[in-house]
């Protein structure tokens, strides 16, 4: 049996006449064009006195119940009413009242509000093998109450005859002899107490639970409300099916588009261009002057330099290192560029240039010249204070002056001298003061740098200049102070005339001496020692014209071919010699050390 819809599982009494009469002639039967079921008078082999009973429209047999405009699907079918009628029961004409046991079976079924309304009010088919065509109209109303029939019937649904002949007419034998299929109006809701499945129509309708015929092959009876259970629970199922299904197909496409646009972000990022690297500006700019050689180099970049990144280079190189400081890269010397020289800053670019922490690449080498300035006279004077070479002490206004071993702070100062104060040392005479010029150039200071010079076996000229400041950046970095002290040398020509020597702020020598003959004066004026010895042939020209080759000892020349020597003479304490300040051997002898190189002689007029 092959069951279509929901349907009531009870036997018409057709079938059971059928199946009591051994009918099997099977025939298939198929609905009109409109959609509707065949009359009677229809079917092949249908005897034309009995013509099957109707509904008012004509659509559908005369029990169904006619469909109204206040019905819908959700009305059960016993609650549906004919025409004209008030209750359930006043539908069914009497030819299709039910026998008591299907009564009975009706009432103890429950009522329609309880069944779930979506099943409908469908009819069932239902196709039975060994069966001829019948078109079963099972007598579901009550005695009492009449069906009504389509308008224009033969016979009127309220005769008995009508009746017996409609009962007669419920089975209608298949022309062809195929299987018979049978049409009930489905139950109020669409499903009854129990359902019976037939396995390949090998039984008759099994499980009726009053004994309209035999179970046969039918197989389990389910419960109506385990049904509804497992209805309820399939739709669940289903349900939580499609909810699943798609969370996960929301799920992929999420990971789908999140995938996609990390992709296309690293694409993205991948083929963005780099930004070029520039160059934004470099101190000292283009073309400066007067540089302090120990500053910093700056290079400024739009965008900070890669930590693998080359570095400008500098010529001439000079030890010190790069640094990078957010977009700017510093150069910081250990000493610094010496006085007056041109510097040349380059900033490579291309492949082999600098380059970005973004990649980006200069995309022309950009230079810049400068020239560093001179050393400051002020400064060196400074620091021959602070080595012992001048007869005055001197400190920074501010602070304390720059540790001697720190070359690059030295070097700094040289180009920017730092301000300061000068302290006489006592004792000094005022022939001497009066010589003083701070940081300007003056025979204290030129004195001074002779006696560096000498100390350091440079050329006495008593210039500063770069063999100077090289010793004596030397100097300073080895803390090289002056050995011998400070001495000045005063030649009195008042009678009687006298030398005396101040060192280190005290005198230390006071004698008789002779300077020159009025045809061969001594010089009046101050000039350092620059030559010195020990014995010596002197020579020269006298007043007359006349040559002469003396000996002499403990030789200190200060000015041209006048010195301090000894010389023998019967006396001294006036003028006698020929321009030079005589003194007897002994006292020349133990003033000669003090006489050093770059040591003031004074001579004062008569």
């Amino acid at each position: 049996m092959v069951q279509i819809g929901a349907h009531d599982e009870r036997p018409s009494p057709a079938s059971q006449a059928s199946e009591a009469g051994g009918e099997s002639a099977e025939s298939p039967r198929s609905l009109s064009p409109s959609g509707t079921f065949p009359s009677d008078a229809d079917l092949p082999g249908a005897p034309a006195s009995v013509p099957p009973a109707a509904s008012p429209s004509g659509a559908w047999p005369a029990d169904a119940r006619p469909i109204r405009l206040t019905d819908s699907v959700f009305t059960p079918w016993s609650a549906r009413q004919a025409p004209g009628s008030d209750s359930h029961d006043s539908a069914s004409p009497p030819s299709q009242r039910e026998p008591g046991h299907a009564a009975a079976a009706r009432r103890s079924r429950p009522s329609a509000s309880a069944h779930d309304p979506l099943s409908g009010p469908w009819p069932s088919f239902t196709r039975r093998t060994g069966e001829t065509a019948s078109w079963t109209i099972p007598a579901k109303q009550p005695a009492d109450v009449e069906q009504p029939v389509a308008a224009g019937s033969e016979e009127a649904a309220d005769t008995p005859a009508a009746a017996a002949e409609t009962d007669a007419g419920d089975v209608f034998p298949s022309p062809a002899g195929g299987p018979a299929w049978s049409i009930e109006p489905a139950s109020p809701l669409g499903a009854t107490e129990f359902t019976v499945f037939d396995v390949g129509g090998l039984g008759g309708l099994g499980g009726y639970p009053s004994g309209g015929g035999p179970a046969g092959m039918g197989g389990p009876i389910v419960p109506a409300g385990r049904r509804r259970m497992l209805t309820l629970v399939g739709v669940a199922a289903a349900v939580v099916g499609l909810v699943i299904a798609g969370g996960i197909y929301l799920y992929v496409q999420k990971a789908s588009a999140a995938h996609a646009a990390g992709d296309n972000r690293g694409k993205t990022a991948s083929h963005v261009p780099k930004m070029p690297e520039h160059v934004v500006s470099i101190t000292p700019a283009e073309g400066s002057a007067s540089v302090d050689g120990a500053a910093d180099i700056r290079v400024e970049f739009s965008a900070p330099l890669s930590p693998h990144s080359p570095m400008p280079t500098l010529k001439p190189a000079i030890d010190g290192t790069w640094q990078r400081h957010g977009n700017t890269a510093v150069f910081v010397p250990d000493t610094g560029f010496k006085q007056r020289m041109q510097v040349t800053v380059r900033v490579p670019a291309g492949s082999t240039g600098v380059t970005s922490t973004g990649g980006g690449l200069l995309d022309a080498p950009v230079t810049a010249t400068f020239r560093t300035g001179k050393y400051s006279s002020a400064r060196l004077e400074q620091l021959l204070a602070q080595l012992g070479y001048l007869p005055l002490t001197w400190s920074p206004l501010s602070g304390s002056p720059a540790p001697l071993s720190d070359t690059r702070a030295q070097v700094n100062a040289a180009y920017k001298p730092p301000a300061g104060t000068y302290t006489w040392q006592s004792g000094y005479p005022s022939e001497l003061t009066s010589l003083w010029r701070p940081a300007k150039p003056s025979l204290i200071l030129k004195g001074a740098v002779m006696a560096f010079e000498a100390d350091h076996h440079l050329t006495l000229d008593g210039i500063i200049g770069s063999q100077v400041w090289r010793a004596m950046f030397k100097a300073v970095a080895a803390g090289q102070m002056n050995t011998h002290g400070y001495s000045y040398a005063l030649a009195s020509q008042k009678l009687p005339e006298t030398l005396t020597v101040w060192h280190n702020g005290h005198v230390i020598f006071h004698n008789l001496a002779n300077t020159g003959i009025p045809a061969a004066p001594t010089a009046v004026g101050t000039d350092p020692v620059y030559l010195r010895y020990r014995t010596q042939i002197m020579k020269g020209r006298n007043p007359d014209g006349t040559k002469y080759a003396d000996p002499v000892a403990w030789v200190a020349y200060f000015r041209a071919g006048e010195a301090v020597h000894y010389f023998p003479r019967y006396s001294y304490g006036s003028q006698q010699s020929l321009g030079c300040v005589e003194l007897p051997y002994q006292p020349a002898k133990r003033i000669w050390p003090y006489l050093t190189f770059g040591t003031l002689v004074t001579v004062t007029p008569p």
